[in-house]
């Protein structure tokens, strides 16, 4: 790898779409030579041929694969934690555990993988930079997201511990801790159901992921001496995990498991500007959360997930599953 002893590098994971392109992009912008990695190969030719950067294959769940991208990085200034990722929305009574154990896997010991193998190297540089992607959900826990939620916090934990543990060392430590940002991310969630993934950030401006390389670079480019430790980045619609503001509709958290809709419910399959086939979805999806069946829903019974109506200016008090 050609690159001079005056010349920053940054090291990306999961970099052939989504945040992780972007951040390789904005680096690149910025003037870092830019090693990235993931596992669609292809892309990464692409992007590198595109911004001039070097990549190898990367799965950070395989140490082999950690081990022999980490040998080809000569210099590691900066290493943005990109890679990771959310499987199923399955509540814990009905965990797959093979889902829960892969994100698990994907998001903290990649993590861990990737720390400790380049962590030596930003020692070394003398202002090295370790950022973590976490999640809205390694802050607030949800219905249908423990999975996700625990490897979340637990980045966000492994993100405290090595902020203390290299108090000391020329080594600055930082978790960007998104919202709903418009990736892959949900399409990945939801096995490539395209609808499923779509109708998350319908009716609402999600973030998108230029947004957060913008917030990555930014932390990356403050003086030596100033460390964010913690920075959560939501679109203006989302107060929370499971509060945000949707055009035409209201998910709301309301009511117990077996109540009768009444007046004030919403009949199955009515809408408001949105298309019959989206509000059915919305409808199924907090239904499957919360163990009521689509017949159920067809015969007026709400479980303790129901979608109301409101207007365009209304708030929202439901969730709607997307954080990066």
């Amino acid at each position: 790898m050609n690159t001079s002893t005056h010349e920053r590098t940054a090291v990306v994971t999961g970099a052939s779409s989504g945040i992780g392109e972007a951040t390789a992009r904005q680096l690149a912008a910025a003037g870092f030579h830019v090693v990235i990695g993931a596992r669609r190969v292809d892309r990464l030719a692409a992007l590198a041929a595109e911004i001039g950067a070097s990549f190898a294959p990367l799965d950070v769940t395989d140490q082999d694969s950690v081990d022999a991208f980490c040998a080809t990085v000569e210099r590691c200034d900066v290493l943005v934690n990109n890679a990771g990722g959310a499987s199923g929305v399955d509540p814990v009574a009905t965990a797959d555990l093979d889902r829960w154990q892969w994100m698990y896997d994907v998001n903290v010991l990649g993590v861990a993988r990737m720390t400790k193998a380049l962590l030596p190297k930003m020692i070394a540089s003398g202002d090295g930079h370790v950022v973590l992607v976490g999640s809205i959900a390694g802050v607030e826990a949800y219905p249908g997201g423990a999975g996700y939620n625990a490897a979340k916090f637990g980045i966000n934990a492994v993100r405290q511990v090595l902020r203390k543990e290299l108090v000391g060392q020329p080594v600055r430590v930082t978790e960007i801790a998104p919202g709903l940002v418009e990736t892959e991310f949900s399409n990945v969630r939801f096995d490539g159901d395209a609808d499923k993934a779509d109708a998350v950030y319908t009716g609402m401006t999600p973030l998108t992921a230029d947004d957060i390389a913008e917030t990555i670079l930014w932390c990356i480019q403050r003086p030596s001496h100033v460390n964010i430790d913690e920075l959560g980045v939501r679109p203006r619609a989302q107060a929370a995990a499971i509060a945000d503001q949707r055009e035409g509709i209201r998910l709301s958290i309301v009511g117990v498991n077996g109540q009768q809709v009444n007046e004030d419910g919403v009949p199955y399959m009515e809408c408001d500007a949105w298309t019959s086939k989206t509000w059915r979805f919305l409808m199924q999806y907090f239904a499957e959360l919360n163990g009521v069946s689509n017949e159920d829903l067809k015969n007026g019974v709400r479980g303790s997930a129901m979608i109301t109506r409101t207007s365009a200016s209304g708030s929202n008090n439901g969730e709607a599953q997307g954080d990066e």
